[in-house]
């Protein structure tokens, strides 16, 4: 008699083990699920800003412009909400002093008043390229349907930023000086590698040589998505 109530008592225990084993897994599976979710969750998107495809497009009534970026890139408005910037995703680009860094590019887009340390770094700036024509990709009825991007630098074999230039057109080597008007409310298409932190297109310097890459080529093609309205 003994030994059956022993027999079904290990066996009883051995089913709820096997249920609280069970039930725990799941538990489990439940979270790693529910964390899983979290992370391919959609990120909170701007005012304005919507999903087409692969790409955001992202329209801003107040600064008058309209851009599209894909969805590896992030953005945000300045703190001032003049000026929209976009980052990259972590790339790695070579410096003036010859170490390689592990960053970002940003771009700048900006209408409104042109803070004095960015209008003294462009017209004290010299091209480290030839600028480059550029079409606008679906531009507005108000809009050129053709600009100059220029790349300039503190001198010219280390390029430190490129910028929409409108009419104005530089040679390898040439002074910028005032060919860019910076006065007043303004548009400024500006990017560079690195970060700005002190908002006066201060980017990393990179050698001439190895300016040009992918992500470079990302943010050209995000600047030829403008809309200006």
């Amino acid at each position: 008699m003994w030994i059956i109530i022993a027999v079904l008592v290990l066996v009883l225990a051995g089913g709820a083990g096997a249920y609280f084993s069970i039930h725990k897994s799941n538990n489990n599976k439940a979270k790693a699920t529910a964390a899983a979710k979290a992370k391919t969750a959609a990120p909170k998107l701007l005012t304005g800003e919507q999903s087409t495809g692969s790409n955001y497009f992202y329209k801003n009534t107040t600064l008058a412009f309209g851009v599209t970026f894909p969805k590896t890139w992030s953005i945000k408005l300045s703190s001032d909400g003049q000026e929209v910037i976009l980052t990259s995703p972590q790339t790695t680009y070579l410096k003036k002093n010859g170490s390689t860094a592990n960053g970002v590019f940003t771009l700048k887009l900006r209408n409104g008043i042109i803070p004095s340390a960015i209008q003294s770094t462009v017209q004290s700036a010299i091209a480290v390229d030839n600028s480059q024509v550029i079409a606008y990709s679906n531009p507005t009825t108000s809009q050129r349907q053709y600009t100059n991007l220029s790349f300039g630098g503190t001198d010219a074999n280390d390029f430190g930023f490129m910028i929409i230039t409108g009419d104005t057109a530089y040679t390898s080597g040439q002074d910028f000086g005032g060919g860019v008007s910076l006065d007043g409310q303004s548009y400024l298409f500006t990017g560079g590698y690195g970060t700005d932190s002190n908002d006066s297109l201060s980017f990393d310097a990179v050698p001439k040589a190895d300016y040009s890459s992918s992500v470079l080529q990302q943010a050209e093609t995000i600047l030829e998505s403008l809309q200006l309205y």
